[in-house]
């Protein structure tokens, strides 16, 4: 920028291509899966595999099956709704909550049940690990919010359904 130069910089950090980059291209055996910003890949990744490159920690990945009416997708840890979203009743998919999404629930209504697996403290923010319906969700929460829980706690969770991403489980791409 202090150049006004157009640079275009190879990188397998993917931390240092959302910091440095206005516009980056995630890429998988030569061939571009997607061009965006740094906002665009996180929030709005085409496909799994840009998913699972972006973000740290990784996307928390689980399987769900979309209900009759294409409204919802039914998930080990319940059902979601799905907006706006064109999908077929029946159909496999592979649902995608960021870490970052994922919060401690201040009640059990609508709370996903989990226990905590894993603490990993790393200064202001602590990466939790839960156990919930037989799957590890990770979660990333302020060391205040971490205080006091210990493995084996039962601890219960919730996170946004307008932030969750939705992949066809056949061939990974995004549902939009």
């Amino acid at each position: 920028r202090q150049f006004g130069m157009t640079i275009i910089f190879a990188t397998p950090d993917e931390l240092e291509a959302l910091s440095m980059g206005d516009e980056i291209a995630i890429m998988r055996d030569g061939a571009i899966e997607q061009v965006g910003t740094p906002d665009d890949v996180y929030d709005r990744p085409a496909n799994l595999y840009v998913a699972g490159k972006i973000g740290s920690p990784t996307i928390n990945l689980f399987p769900g099956v979309v209900g009759a009416g294409g409204g919802d997708v039914d998930t080990p840890f319940g059902r979601l709704p799905l907006t706006a979203r064109s999908v077929s009743g029946g159909e496999k998919t592979v649902i995608g909550v960021r870490p970052s999404d994922i919060r401690l629930a201040s009640g059990d209504g609508g709370a996903i049940r989990a226990a905590v697996h894993l603490i990993e403290p790393l200064g202001d923010v602590t990466v939790v690990s839960f156990d919930a319906a037989g799957s590890v969700l990770r979660c990333v929460l302020p060391e205040q919010a971490a205080v006091g829980l210990n493995p084996g706690d039962a601890t219960p969770i919730t996170f946004d359904p307008s932030r969750i991403q939705v992949f066809r489980a056949r061939d990974g791409l995004a549902i939009r």
